[in-house]
Parts: C-alpha cells; sequence; structure tokens
C-alpha cells in the first residue's frame, strides 16, 4: 500500500498544507535529510516542494495553486513513495 496517499493531501483546509513525510533512512529526519529530500524531489522527479524540519519530523509544504491538478499531487505522493523505498546513498 501506499505510504502517502493523494486524497490525504487535502485533510488540511488552510493553506500552506503541511504533511508529515514518513520515517525511513533514505531520508533521515535531520537538516541533511531535509536538504537530501529536497533535491532528490526536484533532480529526479521537477518537483518544487519546500521540505522543513519541525521538531524532529520531516514535513513537505504543499500549497495548491490553480494550474495544479490532482495528477501533480498524485505525482508527488508516488515520487515520495519511490524515494522512501530508495537504499541510503552517501551525500
Amino acid at each position: 500500500t501506499p505510504l502517502i496517499k493523494p486524497e490525504n493531501l487535502f485533510k488540511q483546509t488552510e493553506p500552506p498544507l503541511l504533511v508529515p513525510l514518513p520515517e525511513c533512512a533514505s531520508f533521515p529526519a535531520t537538516q541533511v535529510g531535509r536538504s537530501k529530500i529536497q533535491k532528490s524531489l526536484w533532480d529526479s522527479h521537477q518537483i518544487v516542494c519546500p521540505c522543513m524540519l519541525f521538531e524532529n519530523r520531516l514535513y513537505i509544504r504543499v500549497s495548491a495553486q490553480i494550474y495544479n491538478n490532482m495528477d501533480d499531487y498524485q505525482r508527488l505522493a508516488h515520487s515520495i513513495n519511490v524515494m522512501k523505498r530508495q537504499p541510503l546513498t552517501a551525500t
């Protein structure tokens, strides 16, 4: 089953939406992990999505814009799920 489901990205009604990321070794809840996931989202998937570390947990900030559609959020969720399954690599 997917770790992040696109429909769960819309549970919060006020923008911006903060989505907690699943814990994993591929992107640990550190500043290095935060930087790595944000860079990987762009480098591997061409997705711009700020990532932040708050109280030892990683979050992505999702902002809905008029030019976004459900496919964009499905691609984001799929990309994070794929990244979670990748082995940890040195940065």
